[in-house]
């Protein structure tokens, strides 16, 4: 699997995103961000955290700020039960159908009151997705 596809669900944007986008290191730096809780994020500053609950193979993950205001939720999919559902609770209808895995945010309002987290949220996304990917990929194999 070389692709992850990012569906933006608030502007219908659609991104194919290569693995070889993401670093090694970058993806072994996510991992303890996957467990369900809540966790401080190593990057940017700014004293973001991330809230992680994870059903099967889908992980739900809402950026917030250090005042706990929500930014932008990644729902990263992996089967197509997980996609179904996540589309079903969103309600979202993509234009185009959406290949596995796939990464689909929903951008809360409030992102409008932090400009500066709009402009590295897609990307922390697809980071986050490959990851998640990785991650299931090492469970499969042990």
């Amino acid at each position: 699997m070389r692709e992850l596809c990012h569906y933006t669900i608030t502007t219908g944007h659609v991104r194919q995103s290569s693995r070889a986008e993401v670093g090694d290191d970058v993806v072994t730096a996510l991992q303890p961000l996957l467990r369900p809780g809540e966790h401080a994020m190593p990057a940017p500053p700014g004293g973001y955290r991330v809230r992680v609950t994870v059903d099967g193979m889908t992980l739900a993950a809402t950026v917030v700020t250090d005042a706990g205001v929500p930014l932008v939720t990644s729902l990263v999919c992996l089967d197509q039960a997980g996609l179904d559902a996540v589309l079903r609770v969103t309600g979202a209808i993509a234009a185009v159908p959406l290949p596995l895995p796939c990464v689909l945010d929903e951008l809360h309002p409030t992102l409008a009151l932090d400009p500066g987290a709009a402009g590295w949220t897609g990307d922390w996304s697809r980071c986050l997705g490959w990851a998640w990917v990785e991650a299931h990929r090492s469970q499969t194999r042990a």
